[in-house]
């Protein structure tokens, strides 16, 4: 019997997935949070590790899908 676990995104990560949905670089994030464009790129890969996704355009949609963020 497999046991799964869900994996959720933490506030900071929904946050940054809210901001990728709206178009925003990874350099106006970081100038948005005041956090540094590499702590940016930390948590978009943390991102796309938890929902497997390839890019960000999937990334958004898979938020969505999972209810992370919502459309529009």
């Amino acid at each position: 019997m497999a046991i799964t676990k869900e994996i959720g995104l933490t506030l900071r990560e929904t946050e940054i997935m809210r901001y990728i949905a709206d178009g925003n670089t990874n350099r106006e994030i970081g100038y948005i949070l005041g956090i540094s464009e590499k702590t940016v790129k930390t948590h978009i890969s943390a991102i796309f590790r938890k929902l497997n996704a390839t890019c960000r355009a999937n990334a958004v949609v898979l938020a969505i899908r999972d209810n992370w963020i919502s459309a529009g």
